[in-house]
């Protein structure tokens, strides 16, 4: 039983993060000007697709990924 909870608990991560990315890239399309919300905007969404990426790989430990992409975006 656990292992189909943490299989839901994955989907509904990916559907979350997959919606994140549209509203985010609705926002970033508004902005016309070169800002720093819209290369925020930029970064959030490059993070949220390569956490998407490597969420499918069971053995990564994405904390600690995320961690280390996180500190190279900034």
């Amino acid at each position: 039983m656990k292992s189909s909870s943490v299989y839901l608990d994955s989907i509904t991560i990916e559907r979350v993060l997959q919606i994140e990315i549209t509203e985010s890239k609705k926002w970033f399309d508004i902005d016309s000007d070169d800002t720093t919300y819209k290369r925020d905007l930029e970064k959030r969404i490059e993070l949220i697709n390569w956490v998407l990426e490597n969420m499918k790989n069971a053995h990564v430990q994405i904390c600690n990924l995320l961690n280390l992409k996180w500190m190279k975006l900034y």
